[in-house]
């Protein structure tokens, strides 16, 4: 297999065989892949947060009505 350098872009080759560009820095890899990994996490925390708010916002939702309710009785 031949490999020629991409111009612009240390670390990342193309196959001659294949046209395949490849990624030589094992560096960048890791650190995209630590990026990419951290992304996803941000994601998964947001959506975290958003079904606790909903949950809060129910809760709310119950103890108003329930209140409501209450002062219907008294």
């Amino acid at each position: 297999m031949n490999y020629i350098p991409v111009e612009g872009y240390p670390g990342l080759f193309r196959d001659t065989t294949t046209n395949a560009i490849i990624n030589m820095n094992k560096q960048m890899t890791t650190q995209g892949m630590s990026a990419h990994q951290l992304a996803k996490q941000r994601v998964q925390d947001v959506e975290d947060l958003k079904q606790d708010v909903a949950e809060l916002k129910d809760l709310v939702k119950q103890l108003i009505n329930r209140e409501i309710t209450n002062d219907g009785n008294s």
